[in-house]
């Protein structure tokens, strides 16, 4: 049997940080982006379409790392990117 697990947010993510893991970054329209490394980020549907890595993380909700993991959210637009911890329940 499998343990349950519940997300504990931490720390704010730092825009450092947030350029060196992330893989892909969801904005709170729905829109995903993948990193392209060197400060850019591009559409996941079209990647030729680039936009600067601080404009993604200013307004990302959720930021998954290359293993597919959520290392990053925030509930409202207001609120800082804090990283995402599991615990045992």
């Amino acid at each position: 049997m499998k343990h349950k697990r519940r997300q504990v947010l931490t720390t704010p993510l730092s825009f450092d940080q947030f350029e060196k893991q992330a893989y892909s970054a969801k904005l709170f329209g729905g829109t995903v982006f993948i990193n392209l490394k060197a400060g850019r980020f591009g559409y996941r549907d079209d990647l030729s379409r680039q936009v600067a890595a601080h404009i993604v993380y200013d307004r990302a909700r959720t930021v998954m790392n290359l293993k597919n993991e959520l290392i990053a959210k925030r509930k409202n637009k207001d609120q800082p990117l804090r990283k995402v911890r599991y615990e045992r329940q």
